[in-house]
């Protein structure tokens, strides 16, 4: 059974204070707290970062803007779906990865936006320099 976790604003905050890097990753001490704790909860950091088009098979995704303005498109088709291939080699069906999303609808978003997106739904998003967000994994049926 699941416990209740208790994230004290302090981790979130030294997080924030770490100096932005090139690419694209989840922030300390968030990170270890949330993997440690099972707290499907990370600041996703990205500088100047296209991130590939994807599809959660059962998970939503709950993006809070804390820093920059990304884009996100969402939606629409994605081409070139293929399941994720993990570091051992076998292939998570759960998790997809394409090469684009064809129709889909693009929203900027700004410090203290949210964007919701559905399990099953194509998604992407790219960051022109430093974004930081909140994403919180929603595990749907």
């Amino acid at each position: 059974m699941k416990k209740a976790v208790h994230i004290p604003k302090a981790l979130s905050d030294e997080a924030l204070q770490k100096a932005p890097q090139q690419g694209k990753r989840l922030l300390e001490p968030l990170k270890a707290f949330s993997v440690a704790n099972g707290a499907p909860i990370h600041i996703l950091e990205n500088v100047d970062q296209s991130n590939p088009p994807e599809i959660h098979v059962r998970e939503a995704d709950l993006w809070i803007v804390l820093k920059g303005n990304p884009t996100f498109t969402v939606g629409g088709a994605m081409i070139g779906a293929t399941p994720q291939t993990l570091p051992d080699g076998t292939l998570n069906d759960m998790e997809l990865t394409g090469t684009s999303i064809e129709g889909g609808t693009d929203y900027t978003l700004s410090p203290g936006d949210m964007l919701y997106i559905p399990a099953g739904d194509p998604h992407s998003h790219k960051a022109v320099g430093t974004v930081r967000m909140y994403i919180i994994k929603i595990r749907e049926a």
